[in-house]
């Protein structure tokens, strides 16, 4: 099982929210859909409990009661393997194993997660939240929340700037927004999508040539050298 990869993975135990991590850690400590099985996990006993089970406790919790703050938890791969137990997959805690296994979900997920696009935000906004009576500290704590927004914003200008100049001014914002029907890839040009991929990784100021080569949203594979 996994989330849906279109969706965002909630961080979860963020500074700020409730629960929050102890106070010397000034990140989130996971997302929601990891955290969900890991302590699933961790309180269960799993000689008894199947990876069925565990699906649909981490999917139930991962979706938040359909909230803002949640996604949704696919299954994938060999259905027939779901009724076996988890101790086959990852052993188990003998602490656990006169627990009895309740069709419920003891683990209540967060009043409130933080979309992962932004978990380094909050990252930055809690070093300035905790520098405030350190005049140096709030500084350079300041500098590295302006840092961190302004080069989101010249990617995400950048990147418009791009659709436009490919697709037309009316035409080049759409194109960003398109979204692929259910049911079909991601990318019709693998080898396209991997190459834009090592490109920004490792020389951001070439990647344009590869995102003038694919589709921006999809990279959907139609080229245009």
């Amino acid at each position: 099982m996994k989330p849906i990869v279109l969706e965002s993975s909630w961080g979860t135990y963020c500074p700020g929210e409730y629960p929050s991590p102890p106070p010397e850690y000034e990140t989130c400590l996971g997302d929601l859909y990891s955290v969900a099985w890991m302590e699933d996990s961790d309180i269960h006993n799993l000689w008894k409990e199947t990876l069925h089970q565990q699906y649909e406790l981490v999917k139930r919790r991962t979706i938040n009661d359909n909230s803002a703050y949640g996604s949704h938890v696919m299954q994938f791969g060999d259905i027939g393997i779901s009724m076996d137990n988890l101790f086959t997959c990852l052993g188990t805690n003998p602490a656990n194993d006169n627990f009895k296994f309740v069709d419920g979900n003891s683990l209540l997920p967060p009043t409130k997660a933080v979309n992962q696009r932004y978990a380094d935000l909050v990252h930055f906004w809690d070093k300035y939240r905790k520098a405030l009576d350190v005049l140096v500290r709030k500084v350079e704590a300041q500098k590295q929340v302006m840092e961190a927004m302004s080069h989101r914003m010249h990617v995400d200008n950048s990147i418009q700037l791009t659709g436009k100049l490919l697709f037309g001014v009316k035409r080049g914002p759409e194109v960003l927004n398109t979204v692929r029907p259910a049911g079909q890839p991601l990318v019709d040009d693998w080898k396209c999508l991997k190459k834009m991929v090592i490109s920004l990784i490792l020389s951001p100021s070439s990647s344009f040539s590869f995102f003038s080569s694919c589709n921006l949203r999809r990279c959907s594979v139609h080229r245009h050298m």
